[in-house]
């Protein structure tokens, strides 16, 4: 399936992320490519072999935003790993939608909501957020977290 445009620029730059070690703020590891890949072919096989993301009990609840109340589908992909939670590009949102969108996607909820309307948005807004100061480096935790926190 053809990715967005922005999604395959950053890719090429740096593998999804960079290492396995590389962490956004709340949404987990940015993982790399083969992590990407791998977790897709999990969920897909799940979804074949158990009915993964189908059916009554794993309808989403308190969706906001233009996201189909599905919880996961083949054209949806984590890019971050939070504990089974994570930042997912969106490649079939509903009309009112945007091709590449980012959905925070809960474990127990599905997708919550528009994280942002691209890739290189979001990425955009959280550049913006660190260099104006909405997080600070925490070198005893060798963490980045809002100013106060730790």
């Amino acid at each position: 399936m053809p990715l967005p445009e922005d999604v395959r620029v950053s890719w090429a730059l740096h593998n999804g992320g960079l290492t396995d070690a590389a962490w956004v703020l709340t949404y987990g590891e940015l993982m790399p490519l083969g992590r990407i890949v791998k977790q897709w072919k999990m969920y897909c096989q799940w979804q074949k072999d158990e009915g993964f993301g189908l059916g009554e009990n794993f309808a989403p609840r308190d969706i906001a935003g233009p996201i189909k109340p599905v919880y996961w589908s083949p054209k949806r992909l984590a890019v971050t790993d939070n504990s089974g939670d994570s930042l997912t590009l969106d490649l079939d949102p509903p009309a009112e939608g945007v091709l590449g969108q980012v959905l925070d996607f809960d474990h127990e909820l599905g997708p919550t909501v528009v994280v942002a309307k691209s890739w290189s948005s979001f990425l955009a807004k959280w550049a913006d957020d660190l260099e104006a100061g909405k997080y600070v480096y925490f070198p005893d935790g060798g963490m980045v977290a809002p100013p106060g926190t730790y």
